[in-house]
């Protein structure tokens, strides 16, 4: 089954993979500097943003909330212990 057209033609997968990921760059000399510094300033931020994202933040994720369940007519002997039988 050689007659199977390929989702893109050989010849564009090289350049792709020969031109390698896209990385912004910003020409200093044609950008004011207020624009330039506003560029710069958003970028880090950016880069922050994606440090924060990949670290893993352990949460205590209570399954109940803090009330006493009174209210609710449980009673103080444990009956209740947040989970459904």
């Amino acid at each position: 089954n050689d007659d199977v057209m390929p989702e893109m033609p050989p010849d564009l997968i090289k350049f792709l993979n020969d031109a390698g990921p896209l990385q912004r760059t910003v020409d200093k000399e044609l950008t004011s500097s207020k624009v330039y510094d506003a560029l710069v300033k958003d970028e880090n931020v950016r880069e922050e943003q994606a440090k924060e994202a990949n670290k893993r933040v352990r949460r205590r994720m209570p399954i109940m909330s803090s009330h006493d369940g009174k209210e609710d007519g449980y009673n103080d002997a444990g009956e209740n212990d947040g989970t459904m039988t």
